[in-house]
């Protein structure tokens, strides 16, 4: 904790800690509640949801003071169908707004 406050008031913008997964060991689980901000990385289609779930509720149960979720690893040429058809429902009369 002394070191993270330490650098915390150095002359670095950001510091990122890459932790081993939340659920195989607890260094995530420690650091959560004295960092400024929690960010948990999932691969998609590498992580069960079930487990995934599991992990974000125990960080949470940490009370982080800010936390965010990152889907990586997806793949858009395999799920294009879906993205695009899901896109183009979203914005399409955003888009037809603005070219007005």
């Amino acid at each position: 904790k002394t070191l993270l406050t330490n650098l915390s008031h150095g002359p670095f913008d950001w510091i990122v800690i890459d932790t081993p997964p939340v659920l195989a060991v607890t260094d995530a689980v420690i650091l959560a509640p004295v960092v400024s901000g929690v960010t948990f990385v999932v691969g998609a289609e590498m992580t069960r949801r079930r487990l995934a779930e599991r992990a974000v509720e125990t960080i949470m149960q940490t009370r982080p003071k800010f936390a965010a979720v990152v889907l990586n690893k997806v793949d858009f040429a395999r799920n294009k169908y879906y993205y695009s058809r899901y896109y183009g429902h979203q914005y399409k009369n955003y888009y037809a707004e603005a070219a007005v």
